[in-house]
């Protein structure tokens, strides 16, 4: 896909209207800008289809000085979907819209962003993971979801995503696998699934990795606490997985 490039000015009031397939747009004179201002672009993709943003590069650290924060527009409705900022463990920051609509509002001092939008047919499960990340899930006594990258979608080259799965006292953790999918390799050293289980990160022993098309099995852990590991390498893309999760009760 081409994507053209969108310039804004530092003015509080400007409001920079885009549509279309895709499009590039970043802060003024990025990435140098020595100023301080604010820019909103909205963001409408055709009826039917929904808007992927995808931020690039934030040249501020912290969130204090440049950010963007992000709204799905519905029916004239705000929906806040997140506030972007400098990550430097992650290199694109990715949200979906829920409807055709975005807003995005930037501040910008000292430096600013540049991000990319295109319009797709489809979006992520809301359990699935978005960018490159690690996740804490609190089970309270009830179940709970977690998904590969993307997921249903095809899952990107170089992804990582990890879980922390926590289960209250007096629970273990069953995990379920509905479906997978993934790039098939000797030992499962491209893309993979790791399970690992303990009380602490530190001393998490493995349970297995997987792979390919086969499915795995049903696993209960032994402790409260269970980590998962979600690894693509530099070559394919696959659907992947989703898991479901239960709380057991620990009684002997």
């Amino acid at each position: 896909m081409m994507f053209h490039l969108v310039l804004a000015t530092p003015d509080n009031n400007t409001i920079v209207h885009m549509a279309g397939e895709g499009m590039s747009f970043l802060t003024p004179r990025f990435p140098e800008y020595l100023g301080n201002g604010t820019c909103r672009w909205n963001i409408t993709a055709s009826p039917g289809k929904f808007v992927k943003l995808t931020f690039w590069s934030f040249t501020a650290s912290g969130c204090k000085k440049t950010y963007a924060e992000v709204f799905d527009v519905t029916n004239s409705t705000r929906t806040f979907l997140g506030k972007f900022c400098f990550n430097q463990d992650v290199s694109e920051q990715v949200v979906y819209s829920k409807g055709n609509n975005l807003l995005v509002s930037g501040t910008f001092r000292q430096g600013g962003f540049i991000a990319t939008y295109e319009s797709v047919k489809s979006i992520p499960a809301r359990y699935s993971c978005l960018s490159n990340c690690y996740r804490q899930i609190q089970l309270n006594e009830t179940s709970g979801e977690f998904a590969s990258f993307n997921y249903p979608l095809l899952y990107p080259n170089g992804a990582r995503c990890s879980w922390e799965l926590k289960a209250p006292a007096g629970y273990l953790i069953q995990l379920t696998f509905h479906s997978f999918n993934l790039e098939n390799s000797r030992d499962c050293k491209a893309d993979y699934v790791e399970v690992r289980q303990s009380e602490s990160y530190t001393w998490a022993t493995k349970v297995d990795r997987f792979c390919g098309s086969s499915l795995p099995p049903v696993m209960r852990s032994k402790y409260s606490k269970v980590y998962v590991d979600f690894v693509s390498d530099r070559s394919g893309g696959y659907p992947g997985f989703p898991c479901k999760l239960h709380c057991i009760s620990d009684r002997k």
